[in-house]
């Protein structure tokens, strides 16, 4: 009973911690699915809102531009009398403007006339104006019983002895009405007076507000003139999934579930393929799948070939071809970088072997990573390997890369003991991230690799760029330093290199891509044309 609580209690523990981890994600995804897919429901008929809005301001805008127009005419036509000849021009004007209940002639505050009834003798009189701009001698009603039959409410605008009823319901009948928590204010310039209204708000609401905001959705378009200024203000209360019913959220709602399903298996399949990736790798150091390529380094005004740089490749039946950038990513993660840089180190050294003692000027590149040059182990396992395969500590270069601050206290002690036996050191990657003066300072390195995003800016006629590369330059000079530029692909970038840094070394798909150690004795013992050509474009 008690050999077996242990293994009960481990195993209640996995459980637990299994459930823990299944919750989370379900709760993670559920949260990520509903509001993702809210949110650009919302967005959407927010985007849809905006847009019918501006077709019903639009709509509106034009039937108070026609209803204006209408207005200017009449007023412009009448002569202030109650003639036969003037009720004929009132009339022949009412019959062209369709938005326009009745036009009438005002003396001493009662319609003496009309051009629906005539002269009227005894004449009506007018309520007190709602509103007077007296500079500009209009008077306003709104909401007023029509003053000759009283069975309807009208508004009415007179310019001197001339007024206007108009039924704003049949004046704005064009307007679309069918648009859900939609309204539109015909207003002044400056908010303050409202001729009509209609819509689910207050206008005063609606006017004191300085713009959209996420509960209310509007738009203002302004009909300046000498004699009119008057604006029309079209909102909607309830934009995006506000104004919807409870059928089409619950629609929403249950999208969201499909998609808080979709996430949840994503990041569940993400997860299994990096966990996945971590076990291929760990397997493919184990069984040292793991193989290099060597990509020759060229002097750029002899065009031989000085080294040969190591680069690491991983091709996994599953998974296929892997970049470096993310099977080193996962073994530094994961704590794999030791294994993998040694498998590295074991396979270039020996299949460099033979090449590097046929000529002893030729020299081999190796990356590493901070996290290895502070490993003491790790240069035992360097010298035992180089001590076994009879190879020169000299023609051994290493180039520290590093993708963050870490260990920059440390970095001189360990540079100091790689160089005490014999190690060449090379900066890679010089002029990004961390890799700069600070670190050139402290390194004492014997090489530079200028960092191919400067090799790019060759050519390129942006100032900025320009400037950058010719500062770079100039250091590089000051400096006088062995200098490897990366990822020359041009003949125009190796020949401004060469000009501008004679002794620089080139690196590139220019000369040649990475390659396996057997076509690496086939190329240094092949003619490079195109070095001999920027050679002699150089001069």
């Amino acid at each position: 009973m008690n050999s077996s609580s242990p293994i009960a209690s481990l195993t209640k523990h996995l459980w637990s911690m299994m459930y823990y981890f299944v919750r989370t994600y379900i709760w993670l995804s559920l949260i990520m699915g509903i509001s993702i897919t809210f949110l650009m429901a919302h967005l959407v008929f927010w985007y849809l809102d905006s847009e019918q809005l501006e077709r019903f301001v639009s709509s509106a805008s034009q039937t108070s531009q026609q209803l204006h127009s209408n207005l200017v005419t009449i007023f412009t036509h009448s002569n202030n009398t109650c003639s036969e000849q003037n009720l004929i021009t009132m009339r022949e004007d009412l019959w062209r403007a369709p938005l326009i209940k009745d036009v009438v002639h005002i003396q001493d505050g009662r319609i003496i006339c009309s051009a629906s009834w005539g002269n009227l003798e005894a004449g009506l009189v007018l309520p007190k104006p709602t509103i007077v701009w007296p500079e500009r001698g209009l008077q306003h009603w709104r909401a007023v019983k029509d003053p000759i039959k009283g069975d309807i409410q009208v508004n009415m605008v007179s310019d001197g002895a001339v007024a206007v009823l108009i039924v704003p319901d049949n004046a704005y009948a064009s307007i679309p009405s069918n648009y859900p928590n939609t309204g539109f204010i015909l207003s002044t310039e400056d908010n303050r007076y409202v001729f009509h209204a209609s819509g689910p708000m207050a206008p005063e609401n609606v006017l004191t507000q300085s713009g959209s905001s996420w509960r209310l959705l509007l738009t203002q378009q302004c009909n300046t003139s000498s004699k009119a200024l008057e604006c029309v203000t079209a909102y909607n209360a309830a934009p995006g999934l506000f104004g919807k019913g409870l059928w089409f959220i619950s629609v929403v709602g249950v999208l969201s579930l499909a998609i808080s399903a979709l996430l949840h298996s994503s990041i569940l399949f993400v997860i299994h393929q990096k966990k996945s990736l971590k076990r291929a790798l760990r397997r493919a150091i184990a069984t040292q799948e793991i193989s290099v390529l060597f990509q020759p380094k060229v002097c750029l005004t002899s065009g031989r070939t000085i080294g040969i740089e190591t680069l690491a490749r991983w091709h996994d039946k599953h998974f296929g071809h892997i970049s470096p950038d993310i099977f080193v990513a996962i073994a530094e993660k994961n704590g794999l970088m030791p294994q993998l840089s040694r498998l590295v180190i074991e396979k270039a050294l020996y299949q460099a072997s033979s090449l590097l003692k046929t000529d002893s000027n030729l020299h081999l590149s190796i990356n590493l990573s901070m996290s290895d040059m502070s490993d003491p182990s790790l240069l035992s396992f360097i010298n035992d390997h180089c001590s076994g395969h009879r190879i020169p500590a000299h023609q051994l270069i290493f180039e520290i890369t590093e993708n963050s601050a870490s260990g920059f206290e440390g970095i001189e002690s360990s540079v100091a003991r790689f160089t005490s036996c014999g190690y060449q050191i090379s900066l890679d990657d010089f002029g990004t991230g961390y890799a700069n003066l600070s670190w050139l300072s402290k390194i004492k390195a014997t090489e530079i690799k200028v960092d191919r995003s400067f090799t790019q800016m060759i050519g390129d006629q942006d100032p900025y760029n320009r400037n950058t590369l010719s500062a770079i330059f100039q250091l590089l000079k000051d400096l006088n330093i062995s200098t490897v530029f990366e990822g020359i692909e041009t003949q125009e970038q190796a020949e401004y290199i060469l000009r501008h840094i004679p002794h620089a070394t080139g690196q590139g798909w220019l000369f040649a891509k990475a390659m396996p150690i057997q076509e690496v004795a086939r190329f240094i013992n092949t003619p490079n044309s195109s070095i001999q050509h920027n050679a002699d474009a150089a001069r």
